[in-house]
């Protein structure tokens, strides 16, 4: 009897056990194993995740919180993992890996440091992202991050880049450069988060009202684009805001450019300049 013959003759029940066993799928493969698979040395079983801005004072990253970080600054993130013991791993065994997405690829750069370190910088384009922090091996042992890059003017502005946002008000607003008493308060303000009142309190102020009513609402728009973004309005800026500005709510028209990626990249560039020398 041919061997296809004697298939054809097997009782049905083993046909049946035996296209069951074939439809199973194989056993996990080493990269699928995880820590409860009865190892004896010590393996990275979960990560830990810490950041901080100075290097001294670290917070914990809680999994699925975005870590936010402002326009032009850099944070640096400290992986930290525990065996299956409940022990530190060691941090000169511990390899890493770190995937950004194509939204993070155009929002942070980052670099690696030692034990488990790395340095996130973010750009001046806004927004959120995502990034896969993985332990290479046999574990398959990963922790998804989320960042978010957001505007200096709503996570707060350092010294020189309050100075920087001061000057631009007076020069668009006032058409003048600030004098020392003036600069420096208005600094302070915008430093401690007041940029809102701060663009208000110049915009109704006598010095600006009297100003305004010898300009048209074209030369007062021009005169912000001069001031904050160093150029003349575009057909799009002009479309943009200058109705708002015949009906007089020039504050929020300053905000709005203030809080632009255009303006924040020009801060950050002059800010930069300036620290150089």
């Amino acid at each position: 009897m041919k061997y296809s013959d004697s298939v054809r003759f097997l009782p049905a029940a083993l046909v049946a056990a035996v296209a069951i066993l074939m439809t199973v799928p194989p056993a996990r493969t080493a990269g699928a194993q995880t820590c409860m698979d009865g190892w004896r040395r010590p393996v990275a079983c979960d990560l830990e995740v810490r950041w901080s801005r100075d290097g001294r004072n670290w917070r914990d990253l809680r999994p699925g919180r975005a870590l936010e970080i402002p326009v032009g600054e850099r944070v640096e993130l400290e992986v930290r993992a525990e065996d299956q013991f409940g022990w530190s791993f060691p941090r000169e065994r511990l390899l890493l890996g770190l995937d950004l997405d194509r939204e993070c690829e155009d929002r942070l750069t980052v670099k690696e440091m030692d034990d488990g370190r790395y340095r996130i910088s973010a750009g001046p384009r806004r927004g959120r992202c995502r990034a896969i922090l993985w332990v290479p091996g046999n574990l398959n042992l990963e922790r998804a991050l989320v960042f978010e890059v957001r505007s200096r003017a709503r996570t707060g502005y350092e010294w020189e880049q309050a100075r920087h946002v001061a000057r631009a008000l007076y020069l668009a607003l006032l058409g003048r450069e600030p004098d020392r008493v003036g600069w420096d308060a208005a600094t302070a303000e915008i430093q401690r988060g007041r940029l809102d009142s701060q663009v208000r309190a110049m915009v109704h102020s006598p010095e600006f009202l009297k100003r305004r009513r010898s300009m048209t609402a074209s030369e007062i728009l021009t005169s912000l684009y001069h001031g904050l973004l160093r150029r003349e309005p575009d057909t799009a800026g002009v479309r943009t805001y200058l109705r708002d500005v015949e009906r007089g709510r020039i504050d929020d028209v300053v905000l709005d450019m203030v809080r632009s990626v255009e303006f924040e990249e020009r801060m950050l560039h002059d800010t930069r300049l300036h620290a150089m020398h």
